[in-house]
């Protein structure tokens, strides 16, 4: 009995210990894990090298070093597969081997100025890291510094790195955007470092992506040493095919039971121009939806280039939901698609893919859209229009050939708990995103949601987007495209506490 509570005892030691909340690792750090995952890290120097960590690495979600750190121990976060966002301190110098190997969660780390070495496999198998940049001041990627991160699409290498090591980024299968290549970097050696031919292609073809100051000696060096006619062509063909929010989706457990969605895209008009990456907007916003939101597939009624009847009963659908949930649930609705006004009118309308002209006979007035959905008892229903009312197409282009200005569109106001957010301003145009492959007002959308694992608030997300959208158009579009959001009268004092996981 005696040698069985030492046993006990001792199992209990060794399990406390495994599972500490803080503690020291080196000389002058101390750590704390609270109960929701996040690891804090205080003190200064360097942090020690580790064999095994004193924090469980299965229970780490993020991580922040604090300042006066000045390096991330070697197999500091190794298998960390929980581990989602980094914070690193100004005062860090090195990212040592292995740092970050296998953090099979993480896609959201800024690597500060103040590092000048990250080392071998710092963050090779990082599956879900989206995109790096490599700040000034680095001056060595190590070997296979990235390797195996099969979600990296987009690479900034500042011209301060002097070397980089073998098989760097290799297994970065869908690495296609480089921004930037320091002189270490040649067309002799880009195959050593694992980057694929395509992406050093499409770079070198296109020398305005340099930050460098010798852009006309690279121009010429770009003319002179030209990739074959049928190698570019079919690195351009893959360029760009898929944005960097379709790549990685965050999964929760489906909880989100009484939450129900209807998406109507419609992409492909019989009568009028296309509305580009529409389907994709749709699509890519259910699967939000459902392994974001946690929503079960079986609440999301998707809707693909809808008819005038098709979405008069897409909504007819939703309201016998409602009706049979005796208000407790939860409806977000999606849009995208051509908005127009009605001349003379100036009422705004939903265009269906069989519209050929905008009238109540032909097209979904919001004034009806916004009747319906504040006429069903609800807990709180989300409208996402990714549509302009002035007349435009997402190219900027008039739906209509004989008019040659967008109308401003009469403003309805939406009844009951109805929150509505827009994706632009009275006469503006809700603009496509061409590189990201969706609508400017979606894709921030999903980008937000996707790095918030859909934990944010509707007030959070109605002043993202309007910065975002706001700022992107402007540079980008060179035109304003100013999102809106717009609720009903009974709910203005509390839609912004509003969440879409709960």
């Amino acid at each position: 009995m005696k040698r069985f509570f030492n046993f006990l005892i001792l199992a209990l030691t060794c399990f406390s210990v495994c599972y500490a909340s803080s503690g020291k690792c080196g000389n002058n750090i101390t750590w704390n894990l609270d109960r929701n995952g996040n690891l804090a890290l205080i003190g200064s120097g360097d942090m020690p090298a580790f064999r095994e960590t004193p924090w469980h690495p299965n229970l780490v979600r993020t991580v922040v070093i604090g300042e006066g750190i000045t390096s991330v121990g070697k197999n500091a976060f190794r298998k960390c597969k929980n581990l989602t966002s980094v914070n690193l301190p100004n005062s860090v110098k090195l990212i040592s081997d292995n740092a970050f190997k296998g953090c099979i969660s993480l896609f959201n780390i800024s690597i500060p100025r103040g590092v000048q070495n990250i080392s071998r496999m710092a963050f090779a198998e990082c599956e879900q890291l989206l995109s790096i940049e490599i700040p000034d001041g680095v001056m060595t990627i190590e070997n296979q510094a990235f390797e195996n991160c099969k979600g990296l699409c987009s690479v900034y290498i500042a011209s301060s790195v002097q070397r980089i090591g073998a098989d760097a980024f290799k297994g970065c299968i869908n690495l296609v955007d480089i921004k930037n290549l320091p002189d270490c970097v040649t067309k002799n050696n880009f195959l050593l470092l694992g980057l694929t031919s395509d992406a050093v292609s499409k770079y070198w073809k296109n020398p305005s992506v340099y930050s460098n100051s010798d852009l006309d000696s690279r121009r010429q060096a770009n003319t002179s040493t030209s990739q074959p006619d049928e190698h570019s062509s079919n690195s351009e063909s893959i360029v760009n095919t898929v944005s960097d929010v379709d790549i990685y989706i965050p999964q929760n457990p489906t909880k989100n039971e009484n939450t129900f969605v209807v998406i109507i895209a419609n992409e492909n008009y019989s009568k009028l121009a296309d509305v580009n990456s529409a389907l994709n907007d749709g699509r890519v916003f259910g699967e939000y939806c459902h392994k974001t939101l946690g929503i079960p597939a079986i609440n999301i009624r998707q809707y693909e280039n809808a008819s005038l009847g098709e979405m008069h009963g897409a909504i007819d659908d939703i309201k016998n939901i409602a009706s049979a949930y005796s208000g407790e649930l939860k409806v977000i609705l999606y849009y995208c698609g051509h908005g127009a006004p009605e001349e003379g009118t100036n009422e705004a309308y939903l265009l269906p893919v069989d519209a050929y002209t905008v009238s109540s006979k032909t097209c979904f007035a919001i004034s009806s859209l916004y009747k319906e959905l504040g006429a069903m008892k609800t807990i709180s229903t989300t409208v996402f229009l990714d549509a302009c009312f002035s007349g435009a197409t997402r190219s900027g282009e008039m739906l209509a050939e004989a008019r040659s200005i967008p109308i401003i569109p009469r403003t309805d106001v939406p009844t009951g708990n109805v929150v509505v957010f827009s994706a632009s301003s009275a006469d503006e145009t809700a603009m496509q995103y061409s590189e990201q492959k969706h609508g400017l007002f979606t894709y921030f959308l999903l980008k937000k949601l996707q790095e918030t694992n859909g934990n944010v608030s509707l007030g959070e997300l109605s002043d993202y987007l309007a910065l975002k959208v706001k700022r992107t158009s402007a540079v980008m579009n060179r035109k304003s495209q100013t999102p809106t959001t717009l609720p009903s009268h009974s709910i203005r004092n509390n839609w912004q506490d509003w969440r879409l996981n709960y």
